[in-house]
């Protein structure tokens, strides 16, 4: 008889303690991804970089897509005409830039 309830308080102590990890592990966020450590284990760029397009004041971003691995960001106003800026999503720079309605430039 003694055997039985030893085993009892044994087993309800293991209860209690995975029970406890448990309520740890959810209050600290355990159970979530985490794509920042990801992000810097690859060398990819995160979303806490920043990347100096180099555009003029008042220039507002009007759409960004993903283009074979490069970010377009698509620009508008600052005093030019509208443009596409291509950024490289692993470094940051600047990889290229499309000016609309510019002639022989």
């Amino acid at each position: 008889m003694n055997a039985a309830k030893a085993l009892v308080w044994v087993m309800s102590g293991l209860l209690l303690a995975l029970l406890a990890v448990l309520v740890v592990g959810l209050s600290l966020g355990w159970h979530l991804d985490d794509p920042v450590s990801e992000a810097s284990a690859t060398g990819a760029m995160t979303t806490f970089d920043l990347v100096n397009l180099d555009q003029p004041g008042g220039t507002v971003i009007t759409g960004v897509t993903d283009v074979d691995g490069k970010i377009a960001v698509s620009l508008s106003g600052g005093g030019e005409a509208p443009r596409i800026i291509l950024v490289d999503s692993e470094t940051g720079a600047v990889a290229g830039k499309i000016e609309i309605g510019k002639e022989g430039k």
